[in-house]
């Protein structure tokens, strides 16, 4: 018998096709008996399931106070009383997980909310935070983000790709000093020499999500992609790895979790042009040993970290 899981959840119409909170909401719709609510919802009683999940964007529902911004975090961790569903949380003895998000910002607040609702286990997907994330009454883990591979995976032929980079961003980042612009500007040198599929937006324009991502993310032997916030491997990762899709990166840590030549091409920024980017994808495509290894590698990493799987370990941590 599958367990009983509450799942509370921002299950807003953007994140619908492409976004990873839901990948994790899907997967505990596949291995569990879920009932979905909103965060602001009447909640039904959390006696009647094996366990409560908070996920991954609800947190921000309950921290909406008008004129917050000015309130001091020890006056503002007072509000969460404020909210019905979150004292039936503190008060059940049923097992409640929360998932955190974008794990470099708002540690403060974060915290006032874990320490309120007192869940068995917090999970934070940046390893990094695990050192300014705190769980006083449970556990607290670093899970890497998991991919959907009922959502993306390799195209049904091993045909040619069309493209042999592909490379989609907003200009948008100047927490890391303009990398992704500068990135951006060396795969260009790339066009006519070259298929290439390479976009930078200023404001969203030519989103992809669901199905036509996907596609577009079959289409391109080679992905690139810049370093995220805090150093952490995003979703990209996994889910071009999932698709048959090398990642194209910065030479960087990426907390362990990936390693350069084993699951990525990896490129040193030099004077910030990236010098060597012409050589690193020439020999990605006319080292067949190379690329196959790299793929391999990446399908292994997608079977470990596949959200289904992150679902088992985390009923089994908490004994549902």
């Amino acid at each position: 018998m599958k367990p009983k899981v509450l799942f509370v959840t921002d299950d807003r119409e953007s994140f619908a096709d492409g976004n990873y909170y839901l990948a994790y909401q899907r997967a505990f719709l596949r291995q569990t008996d879920t009932t979905l609510v909103h965060p602001l919802a009447p909640l039904p009683d959390p006696a009647r399931f094996d366990l409560v999940v908070l996920g991954h964007a609800v947190m921000e529902h309950y921290a909406r106070v008008r004129g917050a911004g000015f309130m001091p975090w020890r006056i503002r961790a007072r509000l969460w009383f404020r909210h019905a569903q979150l004292r039936a949380l503190r008060r059940t003895k049923t097992p409640t997980v929360v998932f955190t998000k974008n794990d470099y910002k708002h540690f403060e607040a974060k915290n006032a909310f874990i320490a309120f609702v007192r869940p068995r286990l917090a999970i934070t997907h940046t390893k990094s935070a695990l050192a300014k994330l705190a769980n006083p009454a449970g556990r607290l883990i670093w899970m890497p983000f998991g991919i959907d591979s009922m959502q993306f995976s390799p195209p049904d032929n091993d045909a040619a790709r069309p493209f042999a980079v592909g490379f989609r961003a907003n200009a948008n980042s100047e927490w890391n000093g303009g990398e992704r612009q500068r990135f951006y500007r060396a795969l260009t040198r790339l066009e006519g020499k070259r298929p290439v599929s390479l976009t930078m937006s200023k404001d969203g324009e030519g989103f992809l999500i669901g199905k036509p991502y996907v596609d577009w993310m079959r289409s391109c032997a080679l992905l690139g992609n810049t370093v995220s916030a805090a150093g952490t491997v995003g979703p990209r990762f996994l889910e071009a790895m999932a698709c048959g899709t090398v990642p194209l990166s910065p030479r960087h840590d990426y907390e362990g979790f990936v390693v350069a030549d084993r699951h990525y091409v990896p490129l040193d920024a030099g004077d910030g042009s990236f010098p060597k980017l012409e050589a690193a994808v020439a020999r990605f495509l006319d080292d067949r040993t190379y690329r196959d290894a790299l793929r391999e590698n990446g399908r292994a990493l997608v079977r470990e970290h596949d959200v289904d799987r992150h679902v088992v370990h985390v009923c089994r941590e908490l004994g549902v």
